[in-house]
């Protein structure tokens, strides 16, 4: 089995992205059921107990759905920060993982990073395929206000990307949601627009990446054509070409995506 990472699902009714080196597996993120996951799965010849690890992003439950829901899960060795332990309630069989101290997982080197979300201490993750070719790497990069230093620094060099592209600024204002609500999502500590994660496309291109996958968007305050459209107009305009320069897709809800293959 090749090296690979594909997206399962994302958006406000779950998110989880699957990385492998060939013979470990690490899911990125939870939030589905096990016969989802299982069947999810079954279409790499995976099955939940073949996986190495799950790590956490953050507490909330469209992230952990597996772990603090009423079904079973598998048992899998659990790591995340220390808040997002606390938070979920998680220490059975689950480890913290600092920013400073990269952990090995089979020809997996994984690196923690801190987002600025409203959670108790939410983080995205750099995996670095160290048996593949010149030590390939993953950037997964979800629910944050913004794109920090600290954030932009860590997904340089990643030649994959799973990052947030969250709401259209327009629809989210012109929509039902109630006013503290909109504040939420806009805030420092909320979720990227589509224009602020189509804005860091550039900077990531020229930083190493091939290929971004937007990834949850929100059903009622988005749409997969406007989400690639902001970002095929910011790689445009800094004079990439989209599908030759960079690729960009946007993951579906439901489902896995196009798995990128290192």
């Amino acid at each position: 089995m090749p090296a690979f990472a594909v997206t399962l699902r994302s958006g406000s009714s779950g998110n989880c992205a699957l990385v492998s080196d060939g013979t470990s597996h690490v899911l990125i993120d939870c939030g589905l059921s096990l016969r989802a996951l299982t069947h999810e799965l079954a279409a790499f010849g995976l099955t939940p107990g073949m996986l190495t690890a799950i790590l956490l992003t953050h507490e909330h439950t469209d992230h952990t759905r597996l772990l603090t829901g009423a079904a079973r899960a598998p048992r899998v060795p659990v790591l995340a920060s220390r808040g997002t332990l606390d938070a979920a309630r998680l220490h059975d069989n689950a480890s913290v993982i600092e920013t400073e101290r990269p952990v090995s997982l089979g020809r997996m080197l994984i690196t923690r990073f801190d987002t600025p979300h409203d959670a108790a201490e939410s983080c995205g993750y750099v995996i670095e395929l160290t048996g593949s070719r010149g030590g390939a790497r993953v950037g997964v990069c979800t629910d944050l206000g913004k794109i920090t230093q600290e954030v932009a620094g860590a997904l340089a060099g990643c030649e994959y990307i799973i990052l947030e592209s969250n709401h259209d600024v327009e629809l989210l204002n012109s929509g039902p949601y109630p006013l503290f609500l909109r504040r939420r999502i806009l805030s420092g500590v909320g979720h990227l627009s589509n224009d602020d994660c189509a804005g860091a496309l550039p900077g990531l291109a020229a930083a190493g990446a091939r290929r971004v996958t937007l990834a949850h968007l929100s059903e009622r305050n988005n749409d997969p054509s406007l989400a690639l459209g902001a970002a095929a107009w910011a790689a445009l305009n800094a004079g990439l070409e989209p599908g030759r320069d960079i690729g960009i897709d946007a993951a579906p809800r439901f489902g896995a995506g196009g798995a990128y293959i290192f």
